[in-house]
């Protein structure tokens, strides 16, 4: 091969190698289907007198003692008789994000389980049960999404000094509410105190 064919060769094989370079696209790292949560760096602690507990949220966020007497097994979010802790945008445009907490006296004999199903909302359709610990005592979470509707759940149920407790982490938005690190700084956050307050008639 002559020098010239040669040198007409090495120039065809670079042409052909550039154009499969630039024929392949550059690799991309496919987005997250879930953004990343703003860590919270500053938070306040919560008590509630009548159904004797402390627990941490965010210092942007308020905790409001709905009146009356929450009836668990019609529990809603922002219905009366129960505890909301929230955002003021959740406040004002009544959305399904945050925590609620609940509690009842128990019927005579009433176990963690029946109590557990007595809370848990119709819509829920199949969920994941776990059974755990709140502060110590015996408690089951459960996860759910209400059909039809976007906020997903979870509900921590307990036993304590003969009350039930149901506390229902709400979100409306990615991350879920099992995935959220406030939400579970909260829920390790939560402690009994002595002597709930709370009666039949709300007072």
């Amino acid at each position: 091969m002559t020098p010239r064919a040669a040198a007409l060769l090495a120039l065809l094989l670079i042409t052909i190698l550039a154009a499969c370079q630039a024929a392949t696209p550059p690799s991309e790292v496919p987005p997250s289907a879930t953004p990343e949560p703003t860590p919270v760096t500053s938070w306040t602690t919560f008590t509630s007198e009548r159904f004797a507990y402390t627990i941490d949220h965010p210092a942007d966020w308020r905790a409001v003692e709905g009146a009356g007497t929450a009836n668990v097994s019609e529990l809603r979010p922002f219905t009366g008789g129960s505890d909301m802790i929230t955002s003021e945008e959740a406040y004002r445009f009544k959305h399904r994000q945050g925590l609620q907490v609940a509690s009842v006296e128990l019927e005579p004999g009433q176990t963690l389980e029946e109590f557990t199903q007595s809370v848990h909302m119709p819509c829920g359709g199949s969920h994941a049960h776990e059974e755990t610990a709140l502060d110590g005592e015996p408690a089951v979470h459960r996860r759910f999404r209400c059909d039809g509707n976007h906020p997903v759940y979870l509900q921590v149920t307990a036993l304590h000094e003969g009350r039930g407790y149901v506390l229902w982490f709400m979100t409306i938005e990615p991350p879920l509410a099992f995935d959220r690190p406030e939400y579970a700084a909260m829920l390790e956050s939560f402690a009994w105190t002595d002597g709930a307050t709370a009666s039949e008639d709300g007072s």
